[in-house]
């Protein structure tokens, strides 16, 4: 058997391995092969090459002809193991991977790769013996102490396996795997604060990486805190919008909250005639319409039967999809609309949207106007479902707020005392950082200012994207009318559907179904009249918040 470090050809077909040459160095290898079939390394580098080709069949073909060259080389045994562990022949690769073991008893990998194999095996007990003997030559190696850490939290002991992922993070304290492991593991302890730090450290490293970003969603939806969650939840559907779980959870959250407010919202006769007015001025009978967030279908309905040639509209909650194509054909418009359960940045132009549309409608508004989804739904329409010129109903929105005093919502943002008892443990129920839905003439409260304008979007001109990390900010001196004490910031919005139709979810406004949006500052600040007090807005995708300056 010829030694490989003295065949020339495998010495080239080893360099332009190493220099990523890879399809040089397969030809090379074969040919070194040619002259000498015994050459276990050329071998050895051929599995390598086929296994990042994809191609397992002849990568085990590779790792067979190795083991039976040299059948007590563990470094064979071991390939032979690896390329039957990607296989699913799992026995097989245990086998050899004791086998690797017996002949070279100080292989980490091999402990730890055999641990992998009989976890998935189903053998739990001798994996954790596996990943224990891998940590006996390394304490410190962190695959090993995170799958044990995980392994033994299985069977319920939380604290043990808590412990191995804080030795992980000793050894390498940014380490984003070891930061989300820390989340779930924390997560499944119900220490929810905690998790969602940890989950929100791994995410600034591992931005890309979707279970993460699922896991946010759960972690801010277990908070309580729904915004959030509901934003972690689009954001993975925008990267997978097959994504079963985050398209089940965001379901739930939603769908949570479809009969409490969206029948109500169909109530709003004044909101109606706006709508059907609008559509009825834009539509041509030519138009292509698309609905984004078409709930009942109402609004594809009003585009119908303005005279729109087609209408095509997406709902992405099953329930109301379901539902609005029984109105649809109901009302006997099933020929002209078609109803996708498909969020509307899923739509191919040329497959479900049949060309650009001339005109854009939707109302996927909340309470604090973004919540729904507008700015990325809007912004990916116009850039890529839109044709040039097209219009879009609503045209745009601004922002109206008022600072108030309110004893009562203080008492319960956050809550402390009440009633003589302290109820502060409550509070990790409480949505911190968001707003509530209020309508103003139910609460007490005073108001220590002029309704005032925030900001104003334009729909056919949105922002870039904006993450909750780094919010636009917008400044504000408010001058103060009256003596008191600021405590929060009641807010709504006017909403233009062309230059002259306009609506306002405000007290007395026209969307008396919607309510107001309720923000309570952290700390109270005592004010008096003729004095300007500066807060700022802080507005990204899903939401609007007040701080002070």
């Amino acid at each position: 058997m010829e030694d490989d470090s003295q065949n020339p050809l495998f010495l080239e077909a080893l360099q332009c391995h190493q220099q990523g040459q890879f399809d040089r160095a397969e030809a090379l290898y074969h040919q070194a092969l040619e002259s000498d079939s015994n050459l276990i390394n050329a071998l050895q580098n051929l599995i390598d090459l086929a296994l990042r080709k994809g191609d397992q069949g002849r990568a085990l073909e590779f790792a067979v002809k190795a083991r039976e060259i040299q059948p007590e080389s563990s470094h064979a045994q071991y390939n032979f193991a690896i390329v039957s562990q990607q296989m699913g022949r799992l026995q097989e690769a245990a086998q050899a991977l004791e086998k690797a073991i017996e002949l070279a008893p100080g292989w980490l990998e091999a402990h730890f790769n055999l641990g992998n194999v009989l976890y998935t095996l189903g053998k739990k007990a001798e994996a954790e013996k596996a990943y224990q003997k891998s940590l006996e030559i390394d304490p410190n190696y962190i695959p090993a102490l995170l799958n044990l850490g995980n392994l033994v939290a299985e069977s319920g002991k939380y604290d043990l396996g808590l412990e191995f992922l804080r030795r992980a993070e000793s050894v390498q304290p940014n380490f984003g795997p070891t930061l989300k492991a820390l989340g779930m593991m924390l997560h499944a302890l119900n220490r929810l604060d905690e998790a969602v730090r940890y989950y929100q450290l791994a995410y600034s490293g591992m931005p890309d990486d979707l279970e993460l970003i699922v896991l946010l969603g759960n972690g801010f939806r277990d908070q309580g805190r729904h915004p959030e969650a509901i934003e972690y939840y689009r954001r993975a559907l925008a990267a997978d919008p097959q994504n079963s779980v985050a398209k089940q959870n965001l379901g739930m959250l939603e769908g949570s909250r479809i009969h409490s407010w969206h029948v109500e919202m169909l109530a709003d006769t004044a909101r109606n005639e706006a709508y059907d007015l609008a559509l009825h001025k834009a539509v041509k009978p030519n138009h292509l319409v698309l609905d984004i967030g078409a709930g009942s279908g109402l609004l594809s309905m009003m585009a119908a039967r303005a005279g729109a040639g087609q209408v095509v509209a997406c709902e992405m909650v099953e329930t109301l999809a379901q539902t609005a194509q029984e109105i649809v054909d109901l009302n006997g418009y099933a020929e002209k609309i078609k109803v996708l359960n498909l969020k509307s940045s899923s739509l191919r132009v040329g497959e479900e949207l049949p060309r650009k549309a001339d005109l854009v409608v939707s109302e996927i508004l909340d309470v604090g106007l973004l919540g729904e989804g507008v700015l990325p739904s809007l912004r990916h329409a116009a850039a890529n479902l839109a044709a040039e010129n097209s219009v879009m109903i609503p045209l745009k929105a601004e922002i109206r707020a008022v600072l108030i005093e309110s004893q009562q919502q203080r008492q319960i943002s956050p809550l402390s005392q009440l009633c003589g008892f302290d109820l502060s443990p409550f509070n990790k129920y409480r949505s911190q950082g968001t707003y509530r839905l209020v309508h103003l003439s139910t609460v007490p409260h005073q108001k220590l200012t002029e309704e005032f304008s925030v900001f104003t979007l334009d729909f056919r001109n949105l922002p870039p994207h904006v993450p909750p990390s780094n919010p636009n900010l917008h400044p504000l001196k408010i001058p103060v009318k009256r003596d008191g004490f600021v405590q929060g910031v009641a807010f709504w919005f006017k909403l233009w559907l062309d230059e002259e139709i306009c609506l306002s979810s405000g007290p007395g406004g026209e969307m008396i179904h919607w309510g107001q949006a309720l923000f309570m500052l952290d700390s109270d600040r005592k004010v008096v009249a003729g004095e300007e007090l500066e807060l700022v807005a802080k507005q990204s995708e899903l939401l609007i918040a007040f701080d002070y300056l």
